[in-house]
């Protein structure tokens, strides 16, 4: 009781808005602040606007005081509030708190929510017998479901998405309507009466008789392909403990050798076939449902899963994120009553890989399914809602108990990546992204938007895509960029986009290079502006001599970059086909190391082996490389891990999982003369290439041995080049003693030894290491720092961002091999 009510006093009442920023709309929040406001005895209201969710309160001073901290405190497990702004309002005398409705008009300022897994409440209400939603596959709540893919334009409400074809029927709308139930407002809200229905129906579009669901399970048990359409996109599904059944997936599919993701019931089922740490068992229970890279247990008890992911340590794992994808293997554990089965082990184990045929987006539509899909999948587990945007499934790595983005998708697009308070007052800038892995982003304020996957832009439709996805992104946050940006490729389908883009809107154009965009990703999540120094290791990039750069030491800061240091240039026999060839770049490492007369003992399969030394020699056929990537492909081919590939990953891959299978039967081992760093800069490897050729001629040879050898020594060099050089640079006064932060970006850095070796090895030094956090270290989240370097040129006044060419002196030709 307070002291008016004490004394008979007559309460002061006073009056407060707060503006609430962040993901608040669609996540439960104006239900929350409604309980909130009654626990507190305050009256007023609460409504979504294109800004985020505006709250009037009127009452006690004190209860007025304590909301925003409860707010925080007891949030919805979807929402993140990025401000809660509070100002004086005048005493409207309202009697009651309500909801009100969403008004027209206004700039979208607010964000909306990735499409988020099944909660364990939905879960309850599917598996009982007695509710109305007992096996619906389209059940959800606030705190669950579908947003991103179903959503047409903000604020987030039922008309603006592809739920709007469905009418409530009275049950589900009196839930949507009632602020105490956990489907008030639940944009998706739907059951059995009123919402969307499941068919299963062969390649002719002929439907199949029974149930859609229970009919699936029967087929996928006896081998069948089935094609189901998820959140953003269908997957293709088999059984992946029936060999025969993944094999014909492949063939049909045309993906020999890639590794597919499975799906199994839940954790208990899927250590049947890998480890899982905590931390990773907290990832696979996230409302993002990420594929996660596990560990794969081997033993006579173990399942095989042949052909999932053949000579690899890592299988990718998800649970069911769909109350679809739960129902199948509720099916097939024979429909138990309740939720106990998800915590058993079901031993049926989906494949579940994306329906791309030919490299293409995902199919999204039920008669272009049909149409494309045709013989790949035999059955087709079909629903009768929209999907609005495409999205691909994540896939995340847990080192060291931190997230690391492998690919950024479904789960987490497009929800805002929060930039530094250094981002305030940059231009809106829209950016293309890469060639390889491509997203695009935009930037306003301190919002970054990513978009979902869009893949390898080497065709129209992937292409399309693209513009697809980022016009989609301005339309729904009303983002007008000010500014574009792109790779400096002259070629790439994403740097011609961002020039139409820039000449269609009279807008500037900043093309940023490859590597220094990398850099950049770190710069945009750190807020730096001085010189940042880092490495940008991956498998191709141009650089701006014109060279295939790829493991590049670089110093830059807000206008521009220069080049500190990279690893010794490399022949690339054949040009863009060393890439897929990985034994030519194993016969260039011989050649640099001196050994060019191994190369037919090396690879006596190859016919072109023997004249492989003359290809080396003309430079016209074998451009240089300073690529960390095509150093991992040579070594594998060495060591005869991979001698093709299709996958541009695949042979580093195999490295890496050889080499984690070596640690663990014979522990660390780093070759200690195996680099040398010259005065220019230039790290060479060429000592270790030696080592390890020398020692895989031997008849005792373990390849495992030598490939952890390979990696451990590797990483031991990579920390020893950053170390000198940075000392270098604040020898010549370029980088001052107390800017300790190291950026370690690109695609090598999704290497655990890597990553761990340099981060602890920089942390023991002093240093501050960065790893991309928000966005894959690979090309995936290139597309933020291309916007992030080019809005901040534009900010200090650059019509470009500068090449400031080679910081330390480089003896000899320029393009040297041997230094």
């Amino acid at each position: 009781m307070c002291d008016a009510e004490r004394t008979g006093a007559k309460p002061v009442i006073e009056a407060r808005d707060y503006r609430v920023r962040g993901l608040v709309q669609g996540v439960g929040f104006r239900p929350t602040v409604w309980r909130i406001a009654s626990a507190l005895a305050l009256c007023g209201s609460v409504f979504n606007d294109a800004e985020g969710v505006l709250v009037h309160l009127e009452g006690d001073r004190d209860a007025l005081e304590r909301f925003p901290g409860v707010l925080l405190k007891e949030k919805p497990p979807l929402a993140r509030i990025d401000a809660i702004e509070s100002s004086p309002s005048a005493v409207r005398g309202d009697s009651e708190f309500s909801i009100a409705a969403t008004p027209a008009g206004g700039i979208v300022r607010t964000a909306i929510t990735a499409d988020a897994s099944v909660c364990r409440e939905c879960f309850e209400d599917m598996f009982d017998p007695s509710s109305r939603r007992y096996r619906y596959a389209f059940t959800n709540c606030t705190h669950c479901g579908p947003r991103f893919t179903i959503t047409r334009h903000l604020p987030y409400d039922r008309p603006q998405t592809s739920m709007a074809a469905f009418s409530m029927c009275p049950a589900c709308r009196q839930e949507y309507e009632n602020p105490a139930d956990r489907r008030f407002h639940a944009q998706p809200v739907a059951c059995p009466v009123c919402g969307p229905k499941l068919s299963l129906v062969l390649p002719s579009g002929e439907s199949l008789p029974g149930d859609p669901v229970r009919e699936c399970v029967r087929l996928l048990k006896a081998g069948a392909v089935v094609a189901v359409k998820g959140l953003g996109g269908f997957h293709l599904a088999c059984d992946a403990e029936n060999a025969q059944a993944v094999a014909a997936l492949r063939r049909r599919k045309h993906r020999d050798e890639k590794p597919l993701a499975v799906m199994a019931a839940g954790i208990a089922s899927a250590v049947r076939f890998v480890r899982i740490r905590p931390d990773e068992a907290e990832v696979l229970r996230s409302p993002a449902h990420p594929i996660v890279l596990l560990e794969r247990r081997r033993g006579p008890d173990v399942p095989v899963l042949a052909g999932i992911a053949d000579g690899l340590d890592e299988i990718g794992v998800m649970l069911p994120y769909t109350p679809l994808h739960a129902l199948l293997f509720h099916a097939a554990a024979g429909e138990p009553d309740g939720t106990d089965w998800l915590e058993s082990a079901v031993p049926f184990t989906l494949v579940m890989t994306s329906a791309n045929p030919g490299g293409e987006p995902l199919c999204t539509e039920n008669a272009e399914a049909l149409k494309r899909l045709h013989g790949i999948a035999d059955v087709f587990l079909l629903h009768d809602r929209d999907i609005v945007t495409r999205c691909d499934d994540s896939v995340v790595r847990v080192t060291d108990g931190v997230l690391r983005f492998v690919r950024r998708s479904r789960g987490f697009a497009p929800e805002a990546v929060r930039l530094p308070e250094a981002a305030s007052g940059m231009p809106a800038v829209l950016a293309a992204g890469p060639y390889l892995k491509n997203t695009g982003a935009l930037i306003r304020g301190r919002d970054a938007f990513l978009t979902q996957h869009v893949g390898r832009l080497d065709n129209m439709p992937t292409a399309r895509m693209l513009e697809e996805s980022l016009a989609h992104l301005e339309e729904i946050f009303e983002i007008s960029p000010e500014l574009a940006a792109c790779d400096a490729h002259p070629d790439f389908a994403s740097t011609r986009l961002a020039q139409r883009i820039a000449g269609e809107r009279s807008i500037p154009l900043l093309p940023i290079h490859h590597h220094a965009a990398h850099i950049g990703v770190v710069a945009a999540e750190t807020g730096f502006r001085g010189p940042l120094f880092g490495l940008a290791l991956d498998g191709t990039g141009l650089g701006p001599d014109g060279s295939i750069w790829g493991g590049e030491a670089l110093l830059a800061d807000e206008t521009g970059f220069a080049r500190a240091g990279s690893l010794m240039p490399m022949r690339l026999p054949g040009g863009d086909r060393a890439a897929k060839e990985p034994w030519r770049m194993g016969a260039s490492l011989l050649s640099q190391a001196g050994r060019s007369d191994l190369i037919e003992r090396f690879f006596p399969s190859e016919p072109f082996a023997g004249k492989m030394p003359l290809l080396l020699n003309s430079p016209s056929l074998s451009p240089l490389t300073t690529s960390l990537g095509r150093w991992f492909d040579g070594m594998a081919a060495l060591l005869g891990l991979c001698l093709r590939q299709h996958d541009e990953a695949t042979a580093a891959m195999r490295l890496e999982s050889a080499a984690a299978e070596g640690r663990r039967r014979f522990g660390v081992s780093v070759l200690r003369n195996g680099w040398t760093v010259s005065e220019s800069g230039r790290l060479s490897l060429s000592p270790l290439v030696r080592s390890i050729a020398e020692a895989r001629l031997r008849p005792d040879a373990d390849v495992g041995r030598l490939a952890a050898e390979a990696e451990d020594t590797l990483a031991a060099a990579l920390l020893d080049w950053t170390l000198t050089l940075r000392r270098r640079l604040a020898d010549c006064a370029l980088l001052s003693e107390t800017n300790i932060a190291v950026a370690l970006t690109g695609g090598c850095l999704v290497n655990r030894t890597l990553a761990r070796a340099l981060s602890s090895g920089l942390r023991e030094a002093g240093l501050d290491p960065r790893i991309p956090a928000t966005v894959p270290a690979g090309d995936g989240g290139l597309a933020l720092g291309q916007a992030w370097l080019a809005a901040s040129a534009c900010r200090a006044g650059k019509p470009a961002y500068e090449w400031r060419g080679e910081l330390l002196p480089v003896k000899g030709q320029t393009g040297q091999v041997n230094e």
